[in-house]
């Protein structure tokens, strides 16, 4: 009867340290998905910039339009999303 109990313990200390390392990881996880949500909505706060030649709306952080490749100022009219 104490093996029984001996084991009973080991296999509650094992599980006991497993079930820790599965809620870090969970939290982990939580983590990255709540500051992915967060650069998410940075980049759709963004303020983008309309070409002036084919009026194709740009981040500011292009250099050039992917459409018709002219060079974007962040000078020209600015629309939020």
């Amino acid at each position: 009867m104490q093996n029984l109990n001996i084991e009973d313990d080991k296999d509650f200390k094992i599980n006991k340290i497993q079930y820790g390392r599965i809620l870090r990881k969970e939290h982990t996880t939580k983590l990255k998905q709540a500051k992915l949500k967060a650069k998410l909505k940075e980049e759709s706060d963004e303020k983008l910039i309309e070409c002036p030649h084919c009026n194709y709306i740009c981040r500011t952080g292009w250099k050039k339009c992917p459409i018709c490749e002219t060079k974007v100022k962040r000078k020209f009219i600015k629309k939020q999303i």
